[in-house]
């Protein structure tokens, strides 16, 4: 199925954290791999949004293929 993106579970996670309580306490508890992956996840769903790539985000979130 092509429109479904894997995320993991830690990744969604953190990004519920963040929207319940902006507060950094949940940025400061993650590890930086899950940051990285929220951050990946995000760049991607705003991409789909625009319909097309962010040059700005490239370099730093690459089109991921799964995983996130």
């Amino acid at each position: 199925l092509p429109d479904l993106w894997r995320v993991r579970r830690g990744t969604v996670d953190l990004i519920r954290r963040l929207d319940e309580d902006p507060d950094v306490s949940a940025i400061e508890s993650a590890k930086p791999a899950e940051l990285h992956r929220a951050g990946a996840l995000l760049a991607a769903y705003i991409r789909t949004l625009l319909g097309h790539d962010v040059r700005s985000a490239h370099p730093v979130y690459p089109v991921m293929k799964s995983g996130i």
